[in-house]
């Protein structure tokens, strides 16, 4: 099951990346935030956060870009650096 869980995870995830290289942004960013709130065990969550300050930072949201570095400096230091 958790073998599962981690594969939707996964594939929404490359469906955020997707979005964003095509520069569509914001659907990026709802798929992250999706992604964020449905799968919040997902072993891949630092990347998550990074992509998602990046497509907020593409849409000039600044403060929400922020505030996802700060969560991501948040996690322990294993998860930072795994990737």
């Amino acid at each position: 099951m958790i073998y599962i869980y981690q594969k939707l995870a996964k594939k929404e995830f490359e469906i955020a990346e997707y979005y964003y290289s095509i520069g569509s942004y914001i659907a990026s960013a709802n798929r992250l935030k999706y992604v964020l709130e449905y799968y919040p065990k997902y072993n891949d969550q630092i990347a998550v956060l990074r992509l998602l300050k990046e497509a907020y930072t593409k849409l000039e949201l600044n403060d929400l870009a922020k505030r996802n570095g700060d969560l991501e400096r948040g996690l322990p230091a294993f998860q930072r650096t795994s990737h």
